[in-house]
Parts: C-alpha cells; sequence; structure tokens
C-alpha cells in the first residue's frame, strides 16, 4: 500500500472512530433519563405505532408554559428530533446537562466527518504536497478524537450517577444484554462495509495505470520508451534496471518510466497519465531540490517551454540540476559536467532545448 492509499484510508477511518469517541455523550444525555438508548428507541416506535393506529396527525397541544416555549424552540427541528427534546425534558433529572451534552456531541461529530472531507481532498487535490497535509490533519483529527475519548473518562469519573439511578440501568442494560450485542453486530458490520467501500474505491483509482491503462491513440506530444531507450544508449548510459528517483509520486498515475546513468550523469524519463499529474510531481520535484530556498530564488530558475510545460536549471552544490515537463511527459536529469550531452538527448527524443 503507497502513501496515497493509506492516507485515503487514514481519513475514512476518522468517521468510525469519532463515533466511539463521542458515544458517551449521548450515554450520559441517556442516561440521565434513567432509561437506555435502546429502552427510548423501542418505546418510540411503540408509540408511533399507536399513533399510526389512531390515524390523528394533529399536533401536541401544550399547556404548560415551559412546553409552549420549548414548543416554540424546536418549530424548526424535525419531528424525530422535537421527539427527543420533549423527551428528554419530560424524563431527564438534568435537561440542561443532557441538552448540553447532546449538542456537544453534535459539535464534535466535525472531527469525524473531517475525515471524509480529508479523504476527498486527497482523491481530488492536484497538490504536491496533498499526501503531506492529509496525512498531517488525520494526525490532528486522531489526537482530538482521543482528547475526546479521554475527556469522557474524566467527567464520568468527575460526575458518577446516582447510586439508584446507576443501578436502575446496570439492570436494564443486563437485560437488553442480547440485543445489543445484536445491534454491535450491526454496527461492526456497517463499519466492515464502510472500509470495503473505501478499499473498492481505491481499487478503480490506485491502480497503476502501468498495468490497466494503455494509451490506444498517441496525444500531440509523444515520446516512447524505446526512443528514450535508444537515445540513451547511443550516448554510452547503462540503462539496465536502473532505478528513477522520484517513482513514488503519484505513483498510481505512472504509466512507464525509464533510467540511464554514465559517470556523474543520470537522464531519468516519467510517462504519467495526465498532464495534471505531471505539473504536480515537477512541482515538488523542484520544491525538492530547493526546498531551503525562497521562492523568488526558485522562479528565476525556471521558464515556461515552447509548446507548454516548464523548465527548471539550476548548478546545486556544482552539480547542475535539470527537471522539464510537457503535456504527460517529465524529464529528471542531473550532471556535475554541464548540461550539453543531456540536451543532445532531449533533442534527440522530442523536447525543445531552451537555455
Amino acid at each position: 500500500m503507497n502513501l496515497f492509499s493509506f492516507s485515503i484510508l487514514f481519513s475514512a477511518f476518522i468517521l468510525p472512530l469519532n463515533f466511539l469517541c463521542i458515544r458517551w455523550m449521548h450515554k450520559r444525555a441517556f442516561d440521565l433519563t434513567g432509561m437506555t438508548r435502546w429502552e427510548y428507541l423501542k418505546r418510540t416506535a411503540q408509540r408511533e405505532t399507536e399513533e399510526a393506529l389512531e390515524f390523528t396527525d394533529e399536533p401536541p397541544r401544550y399547556t404548560d408554559p415551559e412546553e409552549l416555549e420549548l414548543s416554540k424552540k424546536t418549530a424548526h427541528m424535525k419531528i424525530s428530533q422535537r421527539k427527543l427534546v420533549f423527551f428528554i425534558h419530560e424524563h431527564s433529572t438534568n435537561p440542561k446537562e443532557s441538552f448540553r451534552l447532546l449538542k456537544l456531541a453534535n459539535y464534535c461529530a466535525f472531527f469525524g466527518f473531517a475525515g471524509i472531507l480529508l479523504a476527498t481532498y486527497a482523491k481530488l487535490s492536484h497538490s504536491p504536497y496533498k499526501i503531506t497535509v492529509t496525512l498531517l490533519c488525520d494526525a490532528v483529527l486522531l489526537l482530538i478524537n482521543l482528547g475526546i475519548f479521554t475527556a469522557g473518562r474524566i467527567y464520568n469519573a468527575r460526575h458518577p450517577l446516582d447510586g439508584r439511578l446507576a443501578e436502575t440501568l446496570r439492570v436494564k442494560l443486563e437485560a437488553e444484554k442480547s440485543e445489543r450485542n445484536k445491534a454491535y453486530i450491526k454496527s461492526v458490520t456497517f463499519f466492515v462495509a464502510f472500509l470495503c467501500f473505501m478499499g473498492g474505491i481505491l481499487y478503480f483509482i490506485g491502480t497503476k495505470p502501468a498495468q490497466t491503462s494503455v494509451k490506444s491513440v498517441p496525444p500531440a506530444f509523444y515520446i516512447s520508451v524505446g526512443t528514450v531507450e535508444t537515445a540513451l544508449k547511443q550516448k554510452d548510459y547503462e540503462t539496465y534496471e536502473i532505478p528513477v528517483t522520484y517513482w513514488e509520486y503519484d505513483e498510481e498515475k505512472l504509466v512507464d518510466v525509464r533510467a540511464g546513468i554514465k559517470d556523474g550523469s543520470k537522464f531519468e524519463f516519467y510517462d504519467y497519465s495526465n498532464g495534471d499529474t505531471v505539473d504536480g510531481v515537477y512541482n515538488r520535484i523542484v520544491y525538492n531540490l530547493t526546498a531551503d530556498w525562497e521562492s523568488a530564488d526558485r522562479d528565476a530558475h525556471q521558464m515556461d517551454m515552447p509548446g507548454g510545460g516548464k523548465r527548471f536549471h539550476a548548478i546545486i552544490d556544482g552539480v547542475h540540476q535539470l527537471c522539464v515537463y510537457r503535456e504527460d511527459v517529465l524529464i529528471y536529469a542531473y550532471s556535475a559536467d554541464g548540461l550539453k550531452e543531456i540536451n543532445e538527448i532531449l533533442l534527440e527524443i522530442g523536447f525543445t532545448v531552451a537555455e
């Protein structure tokens, strides 16, 4: 699994983790009512059945001033949400605390859905730093969710339930044990299905183009691997099993590579499945070569190429560093003896040379 796939799976894992970490807020809110959440759901389902049998669609008529006020405040909510609010108001020994916990849980749920947003960002963004940004944000979300979970442990320790209420809930939970186990199995099944769904997405977007993508119609600007290998061999470059330096950059969209090495020079050819990928890889390579440079210095060593694409050339630590791309093709090369021979290879394979 490459970093791209890992970043998406890590982001997807944040959502179910968040559900587990904020669960204590929902549980304590219901604990204060003396009922379990399972009991509340069964009670609500029974009432809905009874209401359906009575064929009544009239809203409840409140006479108590507090209920009238609560009815006005919840007028914008869905029926199920209003029923929950009135249930808490009627049964909780501390309605304000129950409402506070449920509201806090809604806010904290953002730190779960943010993982899905990050997974989407990792898939759609063309930024050369998207994997780094995604993993850093995922690490922050992981720490936040673990902090929420720890806060729950501290809260429960500092605010224990009344002894009689705790015993009542213990008895009810024991009686519901088998039903709750079935619910847990459903939750685990959903979680596994969710990961399989994300895995399916990864399969379709993360499969290497070298295995599944064949360019049936060459684009306007096209350089074959054979052309590159022939040009390198004519200059006496060794090409047998020579690895390329930046193969891991958007590896899932890499169609093919070739490299040649000779004395203190190296020439690397990268063929990608689309131009947006090449632009991002080019930016990452240039930044990697000039990580300690100012932006203005970096720009001064770059230029737009005739016919599209960009070119970077700089002497770094006494070595000429070159990175150039056009459409789906990128070239990275370096030499301690200047770029004369490398430029000749570029011309041979079809690249315009610009100094």
